[in-house]
């Protein structure tokens, strides 16, 4: 039995499957990160006593809280060599500013990336690398399983010193399309290169159906908006979103008129160490507010209503930021302008490049620099959000992404898909890989056969593995008995980490 490190990111069921799995002399978790109150939270949802509590907290990782941090010197002789991975470990954590856009104060709950330096970050880093190398060296860890792709930083980091020392990492990965199943790979590299991997599960006929994104149930989350059938109108949830960021900011608007009378009304602004906590944490929020309204307004002036779908153009939707799908899969093209920039020299004289923005983007990462370097691209136009992605697909010569869904819904009615990052799905006919060398008429001229296509993708169903590894994908599936679910899970678990 593998001595292993289970990272897990609070989806309340680590601590059964980490039993099981050592029952089944698997593998012993001799450390277990995962989010002690997201897990606990999870727990007390399933109405059960949890079997074990993490011994680190990812949170506390994330943040470079790492319990009186002492140098312990075995990072010492690869730190010159981890300069190259600084840039992708800054695209990562760079993701924890979204909770804190103008934060003058950082308080005890605040990110610690949070308007850190460039230096500052520096040191989180290379504090990360020795703190895990002497965590991995010191308990003798073989193996460590990750629940999710490594994408918040501090994981990263602990992936990246795996490497180094050569210790098997297992990455699993949740699928919202094939949601009793998961992705995994051994490497992020590797991840959607499935021709690579053993079957692990029965080959079943798989049938492509006509997908429309109406019908997708990904975006399900929200129990209140889940109809019968998992189906999400469209004009629902656009009406969600909607009522998200209105909700979100009168409750916002709320809090900085109570400021205002508290401070400049009510009592006399003094020294004290509190007050100046409490007013600058007042005009962070009021500055987070702004920048929400300049963020609606650039998007507004920078959207198209005169356009023609009649015209040759390629569709490219926004992908949500941050996300892990971008965060991690991406590498560079986590800049969606550079992707955009890279189609616009593609595409020939007399074609456009429509994209849209995403449902529930919010002003991270769409600061007032993003659209004028976005009016800069001749051939781009930004079209409603109400729009139907799925008539922009049919209608497109073909469809752009990093790692979006809306590259799989292209597939299933047979258009070509040319992707920039580690989709799941890049293996499959119709996928085009961006490169140096990447030619348009190549997409262009080719022709999906469907035949193909199912049985690559039944191909691609048998080398994934079984079970709901992440609580949120339960609403997916009309039933689904907890029980059973951790066993199939670790009967998956156990071929894959063989």
């Amino acid at each position: 039995m593998k001595n292993g490190i289970f990272y897990d990111y609070g989806n309340g069921q680590a601590d059964l499957i980490i039993e099981k799995l050592k029952e089944a002399n698997i593998m012993d978790t001799i450390i277990w990160i995962d989010n002690t109150e997201l897990f606990e939270l999870n727990c007390k949802k399933e109405n059960r006593t949890p079997l074990r509590m993490p011994d680190y907290d990812w949170f506390d990782l994330r943040e470079a809280k790492l319990k009186d941090y002492q140098y312990s010197g075995v990072f010492n002789e690869q730190m010159e060599n981890f300069y190259k991975h600084f840039y992708d470990f800054l695209l990562k954590a760079g993701r924890e500013d979204i909770k804190a856009h103008a934060n003058l104060y950082r308080s005890e709950s605040s990110h610690l990336y949070t308007n850190s330096s460039i230096f500052a970050l520096q040191n989180i880093f290379f504090m990360l690398c020795d703190f895990f190398m002497n965590m991995l060296k010191s308990n003798s860890i073989e193996v460590i399983y990750f629940n999710n792709i490594p994408h918040d930083g501090a994981d990263f980091v602990l992936y990246l010193i795996a490497k180094e020392l050569n210790i098997k990492t297992v990455i699993a990965t949740p699928s919202s399309i094939f949601p009793n199943q998961f992705f995994y790979s051994f490497n992020i590299e590797e991840f959607g290169n499935f021709d690579i991997l053993p079957e692990i599960g029965l080959k079943t006929p798989y049938i492509i159906k006509k997908e429309s994104i109406d019908k997708l149930p990904y975006l399900a989350l929200n129990k209140e908006f889940i109809l019968e059938d998992n189906i999400l109108d469209p004009y629902i949830k656009e009406r969600f979103f909607k009522q998200q960021i209105k909700v979100d900011f009168k409750r916002l608007r709320k809090s900085i008129r109570r400021k205002i009378k508290t401070f400049f009304c009510e009592q006399p602004l003094n020294n004290s160490l509190k007050n100046i906590k409490e007013l600058c944490l007042f005009v962070s929020n009021a500055m987070t507010y702004l920048n929400f309204i300049k963020y609606k307004e650039n998007l507004d002036a920078n959207t198209y209503h005169d356009y023609d779908l009649n015209n040759k153009f390629i569709y490219f939707p926004l992908h949500m930021q941050p996300e892990a799908t971008t965060s991690a899969f991406a590498s560079v093209f986590c800049d969606q302008l550079l992707v955009l920039e890279k189609i616009s020299n593609l595409i020939p004289e007399g074609w456009v490049i429509y994209i849209k923005e995403h449902y529930p983007q919010r002003e991270y990462m769409r600061d007032p620099v993003f659209y004028e370097r976005l009016k800069g691209i001749k051939n781009v136009k930004m079209l409603p959000k109400m729009l139907s992605s799925f008539d922009l697909i049919e209608k497109s010569q073909f469809v752009a992404t990093i790692t979006g869904t809306v590259g799989w819904e292209a597939l299933t009615v047979s258009k070509n898909v040319l992707v920039f990052g580690r989709a799941w799905y890049i293996n499959l006919p119709g996928v085009f890989k961006y490169n140096n060398g990447f030619k348009i008429k190549d997409i262009i001229n080719y022709k999906i056969d469907i035949s193909e296509l199912e049985v690559r993708a039944e191909e691609m169903k048998s080398k994934m593995g079984e079970g709901i590894i992440d609580c949120d994908f339960k609403l997916f599936v009309k039933e689904c008995n907890q029980d059973e679910n951790i066993k199939v899970i670790v009967e998956s678990l156990g071929k894959i980490l063989v």
